[in-house]
């Protein structure tokens, strides 16, 4: 991963930010981000690109261990090893000495950083009151967690199936604990016939009006949040919506679909909810 300074991911060599660089690259095999940022990970490849070239060459001159037995290396060498002797030196005591100085004043940031939030801590809301009090902040985190997830989805996706892999013993007992929740909530109207039935007869997403190729079955009141497993409560909707929704209340869920479809949203629970709503 980029070096951490201060809960900010920076390029190990140049110290460019991953928030200023939007193309940052990541690696093929685990789809973490790169250590370098785009422009010094570029140059980095053809540095390596260059000493493999000349490795080569060296092999192609009869040096069998290649450019690390080349005359013109071992000179580098030498004038390396007599530029880091010219360097004063220091004894072990003061650099002890030092590096108690640096710790202690690092130590002394850290208490004066603890110091002014607990000062500050009267004089403003945090991060969850302003969450919860404040819509705009609020619609703000949500449209910038979105654009995040959107970014990540591939990694994301391919991370939950991993776990579901490596945990078939919490995957089993979360099917359990659904299974629970459908009984104890089925008033008898949600069969598998009747849900097939409403399968058949669906043309368009309840939610977003897309024409279905692929039809699935959603709890407006999510079943996680006390919802009955009845005809009343189920509609059939696309993928897309399904997972989008997944286990958000209802009136969060209003609040995150796109305003073209939100009267739709508002409709349809209106009309199997009425006396709720009202």
């Amino acid at each position: 991963m980029p070096t951490k300074t201060r809960g900010v991911l920076k390029c190990s060599q140049c110290g460019i930010a991953v928030t200023e660089r939007p193309d940052w690259g990541r690696y093929e095999n685990n789809g973490r981000l790169k250590v370098l940022c785009p422009d010094c990970d570029a140059k980095h490849i053809i540095r390596r690109k260059q000493a493999q070239e000349r490795n080569e060459a060296a092999v192609a001159a009869g040096y069998e261990r290649g450019w690390a037995s080349t005359p013109e290396y071992h000179r580098l060498q030498r004038e390396r090893v007599a530029a880091k002797d010219m360097c004063a030196y220091v004894p072990q005591v003061e650099r002890e000495r030092i590096g108690r100085m640096v710790d202690a004043d690092e130590h002394a940031d850290r208490i004066r950083s603890q110091w002014m939030r607990e000062w500050l801590r009267p004089f403003r809301k945090s991060d969850l009151e302003l969450y919860q009090t404040d819509a705009e902040h609020r619609a703000k985190m949500q449209a910038a967690y979105r654009a995040s997830y959107a970014r990540r989805r591939e990694f994301e996706r391919a991370r939950s199936r991993a776990w579901n892999t490596s945990h078939p013993q919490e995957r089993l007992a979360q099917q359990y604990r659904r299974i629970d929740r459908v009984i104890s909530g089925a008033d008898g109207t949600a069969s598998a016939h009747a849900i097939a039935q409403l399968k058949q007869q669906a043309t368009h997403c309840a939610y977003c009006a897309a024409q279905l190729t692929r039809r699935e079955t959603d709890h407006m009141v999510a079943l996680v949040l006390g919802g009955a497993h009845s005809l009343r409560n189920i509609v059939v909707v696309c993928p897309t919506c399904n997972r989008k929704k997944s286990t958000l209340s209802y009136p969060k869920w209003t609040e995150r679909v796109a305003p073209e479809h939100r009267g739709r949203v508002v409709a349809l629970y209106l009309d199997r909810y009425a006396e709720a709503a009202a």
